[in-house]
């Protein structure tokens, strides 16, 4: 696809260059215009939001480079339910688009319904872009 287009664009520009002479004012504005459409074209890329989930503070193991203290914090987690209206939310927000949701914190396994968060974040966005990593 990519391709094609810069073929494209190669064959306009020169169909231009063989019809209209570069000194005439025409010439001139179709260059920019050009130029406006390619700045255009770049900024039209949006970067797809990623954010991550802190599902439990504490941990049941006592790693030497843990940052977090989480082997020291009481036993908390997050609520499924501010989860929920919190998905929802972005789900509108983003038209339920994201490139990842990471599940983060102390230890996320440690949440009893960790399940149910994945099945939540599944329903809200159904990104197909989804493989892992990122």
């Amino acid at each position: 696809m990519y391709r094609l287009r810069e073929n494209l664009e190669m064959t306009i520009g020169s169909i231009i260059r063989k019809t209209i002479k570069p000194q005439s004012r025409a010439y001139k504005n179709l260059q920019i215009l050009y130029r406006y459409f390619l700045s255009a074209k770049r900024t039209k890329k949006l970067k797809l939001l990623k954010f991550g989930v802190g599902l439990a503070d504490h941990c049941n193991l006592n790693c030497a480079g843990c940052g977090n203290y989480s082997p020291l914090a009481k036993e908390r987690f997050y609520d499924i339910e501010t989860f929920r209206n919190d998905c929802k939310r972005l789900s509108e927000l983003t038209g339920g688009n994201i490139a990842s949701i990471g599940f983060a914190g102390g230890e996320p396994l440690l949440h009893p319904k960790i399940t149910d968060f994945f099945d939540i974040a599944r329903s809200f966005f159904n990104n197909r872009n989804w493989g892992g990593g990122g």
